[in-house]
């Protein structure tokens, strides 16, 4: 028989035994399994819920059950540059009038929260993004409804990249804290406070930027962009609109610091996306051609961008002209120059001519400059093989059977050394070529526009671009070079460009002419208004381009 010594025992090991299985037991109930809420890293955490809902449903809220709180086994610090997203999914019967709070706290009681926003369920899905200080800790997390009886579920609690602002899908929503939508008589106005709270100072992580989206506008249209500091003082920015659509990044260091961001739009513009964020290198790198020229100059030998009108074109803005044409002297002679088109010259051979000082090639004069290179075994810079690289990674060019062929689009290039006048006038005159080597329809027009020119009009373009150095014996050059001369300026100024400057110019060189020049200018100085109105005309109705204003973002006075 077992003694009276040997049976307590049994009956504390039972009594301890039974107690851990309770324990346990209570462990388990308690462990929210209806979502997930994982780490920066994608591994799921631990935690439990402060209220008795059903295993399964700790997330689902209704009527009796608008509160939870939800605790983790073990708090941790935010990483740098986080927020923190809950991921809601709206039932049928929500109503518009529910808000959600959310509140982070670093104490598992929930007291002494961080962070306690509220937020609209905006459509199906929402995800609920809070930015959150580098190092603050977390322990738990406080949803709760605000208005009136909702209907809705927690479907995931994540860590991931800082974001404030909106971005709207076709049926989700991605909306942080911070932000305010806004109406007024015939506008809408979007804010973001504190803009770079939880995505760094501004300009201060690589890739950071201020992403816009917007839909189809109407022609003509704008927005204005107000960055606004503690002090009261504020940075415009007049952005007009593309016909099409366009999404867009400004770096932050146009920005500056700022308290708030407000976006001002016409009413019935759809802005798909308005935040602040560090960006992917494929949204980062879309920009306009004022955001290139209002940026400060480049830290490396050049910065590149994508064209937000065009996105498969890239722009190059480099340093100065020394360095522009180690990377694209070569490809001049090889693609434009007189004398030269076809022929890969060396670099004692080119060294004491004159390229370009700002540059455009399409995807197939690209393909065909490296692809000889290729086959001929040419010794290449080691410039030119960067970017070789770069157009490669942006398929501008493509490797196929061990050769280079066109991809998609173009490249276009301007240098600092360039005052802020002529770099504007290149950016417009280079961008046009973009769109020449980008856009077949408008490179049909364009091209028949100058080949419905008589021999007597074309007379002053072959005289002057062939002195110039253009190869005047290929009717696409020629062609494309017509449309951009004359949209690099306003229509107002095209006849002054052409009838003094450029015939002045041509006579300066060859005083022979002028009795030509003279007769011809008498009889088709007003072409050139013409001419340029036709294809102003074309751009603007598909881009919403004018001449001489390729540019959609400027700096504002108000």
């Amino acid at each position: 028989m077992m003694s009276a010594r040997a049976g307590r025992i049994a009956v504390f090991l039972f009594l301890c035994l039974a107690a851990s299985f309770l324990l346990l037991s209570s462990c388990r109930t308690q462990t929210v399994s209806g979502f997930v809420w994982k780490d920066a890293a994608g591994a799921a955490l631990i935690f439990t819920q402060t209220g008795s809902w059903p295993a399964g449903e700790e997330g689902r809220f209704a009527a009796g059950r608008q509160s939870n709180r939800y605790s983790l086994a073990k708090s941790f610090a935010v990483p740098a540059l986080s927020s923190i997203v809950v991921e809601i999914r709206r039932g049928a019967a929500a109503q518009s009038s529910t808000r959600v709070k959310v509140s982070l706290s670093p104490k598992r009681d929930g007291s002494s929260p961080t962070a306690s926003p509220s937020f609209p369920l905006l459509a199906g899905r929402v995800y609920l993004t809070l930015p959150i200080d580098t190092g603050a800790r977390i322990a738990s997390l406080s949803v709760s409804e605000e208005g009136t009886i909702g209907d809705f579920s927690i479907e995931s609690i994540a860590l991931s990249p800082s974001f404030r602002g909106i971005e709207i899908g076709p049926s989700d929503v991605r909306v942080s804290s911070g932000f305010t939508l806004a109406s007024g008589q015939g506008y809408q106005e979007l804010s973001i406070e504190k803009p770079f709270t939880g995505v760094g100072e501004a300009g201060g992580a690589r890739g950071q930027g201020i992403f816009i989206e917007y839909g189809n506008s109407a022609p003509g249209g704008s927005m204005r962009l107000a960055a606004l500091s503690e002090g009261g003082a504020s940075r415009v920015f007049a952005i007009r609109t593309h016909p099409g659509g366009a999404r867009t990044v400004l770096d932050p260091l146009l920005i500056g610091d700022c308290s708030s961001l407000r976006l001002r739009a016409p009413e019935g513009l759809e802005i798909k996306a308005f935040y602040a964020a560090v960006l992917g290198i494929e949204d980062y790198e879309l920009a306009d051609l004022g955001r290139v020229l209002l940026s400060k100059a480049p830290i490396a030998e050049y910065s590149v961008y994508r064209w937000d009108l065009i996105p498969s074109v890239l722009i190059f803005d480099f340093k100065d002209y020394a360095t522009q044409d180690r990377y694209l002297k070569r490809l001049a002679f090889f693609v434009e120059k007189l004398g030269y088109r076809g022929t890969l010259l060396k670099d004692e051979d080119i060294a004491a001519l004159h390229g370009w000082n700002a540059h455009d090639y399409g995807s197939e004069d690209l393909a065909a400059f490296f692809r000889a290179a290729r086959e001929k075994s040419f010794p290449l810079d080691a410039a030119e093989k960067e970017l070789e690289g770069v157009l490669l990674r942006e398929a501008v060019i493509v490797e196929s059977g061990g050769t280079f062929e066109p991809g998609k689009g173009a490249m276009i290039s301007i240098a600092r050394e360039s005052g802020d006048a002529l770099r504007w006038t290149f950016a417009v005159h280079e961008s046009t070529h973009a769109i020449f080597f980008s856009d077949a329809d408008y490179r049909r027009f364009a091209r028949s526009l100058w080949s419905s020119l008589e021999e007597r009009e074309k007379w002053f373009w072959k005289t002057y671009l062939g002195w110039a150095a253009y190869d005047v014996g290929s009717d696409y050059l020629m062609g494309n070079e017509f449309q951009a001369y004359l949209l690099q300026q306003p229509t107002a100024a095209v006849e002054e460009y052409f009838v003094k400057r450029k015939s002045a110019e041509l006579l300066e060189k060859h005083p022979e002419l002028e009795e030509k020049v003279n007769a011809y200018m008498a009889e088709f100085g007003s072409a050139f208004t013409r001419r340029a109105k036709e294809l102003e005309a074309w751009l603007y109705k598909k881009y919403g381009v004018e001449a001489g204003r390729t540019v959609f973002l400027t700096r504002s006075k108000n």
